[in-house]
């Protein structure tokens, strides 16, 4: 990040240009200086931005999660009332199955036929 600092008239001889781009207070900490009293102003103004910054990305990330959350609860809530149904579905289809089986006798159709004896 860089910051333009204005320029006196009498500090620009020279330059085309009105003002002075200068290292920004993170760049000189980073780089180990320690900031230039006219930069030293700035620096809780920038740390306040950065911590700003990294508070809004948080507050972000923690809705989208939240978003998440919500939709997984409610895809959760539908599968399990579907389950329950077929939870249901499989029980009445066991007591039918039970009934049927209850007077039926399994028989080797192909013997009763002739079919596969010598």
């Amino acid at each position: 990040m860089e910051v333009e600092v204005p320029m006196r008239e009498d500090q620009g001889r020279g330059h085309s240009d009105a003002t002075l781009v200068a290292p920004s207070s993170e760049q000189a900490i980073a780089s180990g200086e320690a900031p230039s009293s006219e930069q030293s102003w700035l620096e809780p103004h920038v740390q306040s931005a950065l911590g700003m910054k990294t508070y809004l990305e948080k507050a972000e990330q923690v809705k989208k999660l939240q978003e998440n959350v919500a939709a997984l609860e409610i895809e959760m809530k539908r599968l399990k009332a579907k389950l329950a149904i077929a939870e249901v579905d499989a029980e009445v289809a066991r007591r039918d199955l039970a009934k049927v089986e209850e007077g039926f006798e399994e028989r080797d159709m192909n013997s009763e036929l002739g079919y596969g004896s010598p």
